[in-house]
């Protein structure tokens, strides 16, 4: 059984224009976190895990941009590319996030949330182990949350700033498990990657 993960980067933002710029990445919601999380995550050859990338802005109309995966080709993605593959996908509509958008066959995807807890309401409905980023949290090497599991998981982390205390507040109303990635802080792409790194040493012994 593959088993399911979701990165959830949590940006204090409001969503991005349809028609933002790809001259001002940093300028535009913060379009140049999302694209060098995407290009951590994809294309990769991952066997064991089906991974699925979040980013929620959580600003005024509350939105989500849901990524399953791109296709494969000869040459790498760069920023600008992923960019305006974000840009092109404002064509398609946003629909209301509920239970069957995670299977949902568009590579990427917007959808309108009604506020910053709806989105967990359904990751919740659906039972994701939700882990949260956070300093307090058990060492991420030696967390039991992730050893000896086949859980779908859930892994919440801030975008370039700190998730605000409201929702932090939420988070911890649902009792998300909270680990850390050391004394550093790191980039949000770079916490993706040691997560990743971490899962594919647990699963190498299964």
């Amino acid at each position: 059984m593959t088993q399911k993960i979701l990165f959830v980067v949590i940006l204090e933002e409001e969503p991005p224009k349809s028609d933002f710029s790809l001259k001002n990445l940093p300028g535009e919601s913060k379009i140049d976190v999302i694209a060098r999380n995407i290009l951590t995550l994809y294309p990769r050859s991952h066997l064991k895990s089906s991974i699925t990338y979040y980013a929620l802005f959580t600003k005024n109309s509350p939105m989500v941009l849901q990524v399953n995966g791109l296709t494969v080709k000869e040459e790498w993605y760069d920023e600008i590319e992923i960019a305006s593959f974000i840009r092109n996908s404002f064509e398609i509509p946003a629909e209301k996030f509920d239970v069957d958008s995670i299977n949902t066959s568009n590579e990427i995807q917007w959808y309108s949330l009604s506020n910053f807890q709806h989105f967990f309401e359904v990751i919740s409905a659906l039972h994701y182990n939700l882990i949260y980023l956070h300093e307090s949290g058990e060492p991420i090497d030696t967390s039991q949350k992730l050893k000896g599991t086949k859980d779908s998981l859930a892994f919440i982390l801030g975008g370039r700033q700190d998730i605000s205390r409201e929702h932090e507040q939420y988070l911890e109303t649902i009792q998300v498990n909270k680990i850390n990635l050391g004394e550093k802080s790191y980039l949000a792409s770079t916490c993706i990657l040691k997560i990743l790194f971490e899962i594919d040493k647990i699963n190498e012994e299964f």
